[in-house]
């Protein structure tokens, strides 16, 4: 089941709560991806989200639970993340132009299992595709002001992401595609 506490945490003008599951987290990346939340927003064990919506994640099912009852739930099924949070922020590997982003190609085999990067070079062209018919091969200005669009590869334990971004808004990223456990087999 999805739960989401009180939005009483502040933070840049905005009260935030707490999304989890209390079953599994591919039942919460589900249920972030259809509210709309970028994978790369995942904390650990849960996904931070506004008062608005948290409204709209009530909405489409998610039960309201006291912050305490949240903890309690994701220790009960052991998937509570304790200690340093600093293991969860993404470190940038590497990051180009997009219309540089193929020189990424020999990074992502490094960091990525053999068996791995089969599906994932298909996805970053698709990726890379996508983002260039959006920017144009330079990055040019467009519909979401991406001049000088940037392709960067992030990592943090377990996962790797390449988003698209912009050099003046860092976060969130406007494409991304995320792989679990990355150097391990499929």
């Amino acid at each position: 089941m999805i739960v989401v506490d009180a939005a009483v945490w502040p933070w840049r003008g905005r009260l935030w709560a707490h999304l989890a599951s209390d079953q599994e987290l591919a039942e919460l990346h589900r249920f972030a991806a259809d509210l709309g939340l970028r994978r790369t927003a995942f904390q650990g064990d849960h996904y931070d989200v506004d008062a608005a919506l948290r409204d709209h994640a009530l909405e489409r099912g998610a039960l309201a639970v006291p912050s305490r009852e949240l903890v309690r739930r994701l220790q009960a099924t052991g998937l509570r993340r304790r200690g340093d949070r600093s293991s969860l922020r993404w470190a940038a590997v590497a990051e180009v132009p997009l219309g540089q982003a193929a020189s990424l190609l020999p990074v992502l085999r490094q960091q990525l299992h053999p068996r791995r990067w089969v599906a994932v070079e298909s996805q970053f062209a698709d990726l890379v595709a996508r983002s260039t018919d959006e920017h144009g091969a330079q990055g040019e200005v467009g519909d979401h002001d991406h001049a000088d669009a940037l392709v960067a590869v992030l990592t943090r334990p377990g996962e790797l992401a390449v988003v698209l971004r912009s050099p003046r808004v860092t976060w969130p990223p406007r494409s991304e595609l995320v792989v679990e456990h990355p150097r391990l087999g499929p």
